[in-house]
């Protein structure tokens, strides 16, 4: 028998964990939102996992309010932005479409958060997106 890692390990009972759990989570309870997120190991006989599981809240519309998100809301004046742009799509000048998601203010150079038509999160600077909305509009 080989020893397996703990990251084989984790990632094998994970994949059981999902299945069993599959649609269970799903609107546990209206506004929030529930996923399984990070496992630990931390060795032994027994496989002690420890799992965590995000809970996230929701708006009126169904959408996840983001720590990122309320943050965008609470400082996008501080950017020159509205908090209105929470949302809003602009274009780069290579033409590439990203959606606004969200804003940390420790990201000095790079505080906007935004997500590409795959879903990809990327990072940019204020300016640049400030330049794209304005554009668009």
């Amino acid at each position: 028998m080989t020893k397996q890692s703990a990251r084989d390990v984790i990632a094998r009972i994970r994949r059981i964990v999902e299945e069993k759990l599959d649609g269970a989570l799903d609107d546990i309870q209206e506004g929030l939102q529930v996923e399984l997120g990070n496992a630990r190991y931390t060795g032994g006989t027994t496989f002690p996992i420890t799992f965590k599981f995000e809970v996230s809240a929701t708006n009126n519309d169904g959408i996840v309010e983001t720590p990122e998100a309320t943050a965008f809301k609470r400082n996008a004046v501080v950017f020159g932005l509205s908090p209105d742009d929470l949302g809003k799509t602009f274009k780069t000048w290579k033409g590439e479409e990203y959606t606004i998601t969200g804003l940390n203010t420790r990201r000095r150079k790079y505080p906007i958060s935004a997500v590409d038509k795959n879903g990809k999160s990327w990072k940019f600077p204020a300016e640049q997106v400030k330049e794209a909305l304005s554009r668009a509009a």
